[in-house]
C-alpha cells in the first residue's frame, strides 16, 4: 500500500514492483489508432487513471508548454497486474526524432461519433522534429513542446491529457501529454504536448510541498 501522484492521469510514484513494467505489453499493429483504434489489452496500460488536483500555475489556453495537472490520490492503492506506475524521465533525458511511442485515452473513435469507447484504445506513433511539425500547423513550434504524430492515427474530442509514453531501457517513460489538435480530426495532422523533461523541477518541487 502507498500513496501516489498522478500526473494529468498518469501515477508517478515509483513503487516496489517498479514503474513502467506492465503485466501485459501493449500490443502492436500497423492498423491501430485510436480513431478507428485498436483495443487495449487488459493491464497492458495499467498506469492509465483519470483524476485532476493540481494546475500549473503558469497555464495558459494559448500555450501547450505548461499544459499539465498533477494529483495527489490520498486513499492508498494496491498495485497489481492492473494497476501500475509509469516512470518519469530524467532530467536531461533525451528522446530521438523517430522515437516510436505509444499513447492510450477514451476520446472518440470515429470522426463522427460522440460517445466514448467501453475500452481503452491504444495507438502507436513517432515523434516529430519541431521544423517538420510547424510545416504542418503553420506555426513555431518552442523547445519545451514536442510534436508526435503518424500517417493515420490522430487524437480526437476527450483524448486531451492522455499520456505519450516511450521505451526508455526497457521501460515505459511518460513523454509528454496529448494537448493541442487539430480540429477538424485530421489523421494527418500532429499533436502538440508539454514536453515532461521541461517541467520535472516543478513537478518535483509539488510532490515535495504536498508529501
Amino acid at each position: 500500500m502507498a500513496l501516489f501522484w498522478l500526473l494529468s492521469c498518469f501515477a508517478l510514484f515509483e513503487a516496489v514492483c517498479g514503474c513502467g513494467v506492465p503485466a501485459i505489453h501493449p500490443a502492436r499493429s500497423s492498423n491501430a489508432r485510436i480513431i478507428n483504434g485498436l483495443e487495449s489489452l487488459p493491464g497492458s496500460c495499467p498506469w492509465h487513471v483519470t483524476v485532476i488536483v493540481f494546475n500549473h500555475p503558469k497555464f495558459h489556453r494559448r500555450s501547450v508548454s505548461k499544459d499539465i495537472t498533477l494529483v495527489k490520490l490520498v486513499t492508498p492503492v494496491r498495485l497489481s497486474k492492473d494497476k501500475a506506475t509509469v516512470c518519469l524521465p530524467q532530467n536531461r533525458e533525451l528522446f530521438p526524432v523517430n522515437t516510436l511511442c505509444l499513447t492510450s485515452g477514451w476520446g472518440s473513435t470515429r470522426y463522427n461519433v460522440t460517445s466514448v469507447p467501453q475500452r481503452l484504445q491504444q495507438s502507436y506513433m513517432t515523434l516529430m522534429d519541431n521544423q517538420q511539425c510547424m510545416r504542418y500547423w503553420g506555426t513555431t513550434v518552442p523547445k519545451n513542446v514536442l510534436c508526435a504524430g503518424s500517417l493515420g492515427v490522430t487524437m480526437t474530442k476527450g483524448d486531451s491529457g492522455n499520456p505519450l509514453v516511450c521505451l526508455s531501457n526497457n521501460t515505459w517513460t511518460l513523454v509528454g501529454l496529448m494537448s493541442q489538435i487539430s480540429k477538424a480530426n485530421s489523421s494527418y495532422k500532429p499533436f502538440f504536448s508539454p514536453r515532461i523533461t521541461s517541467l520535472l523541477p516543478w513537478i518535483k518541487k509539488t510532490m515535495r510541498n504536498e508529501s
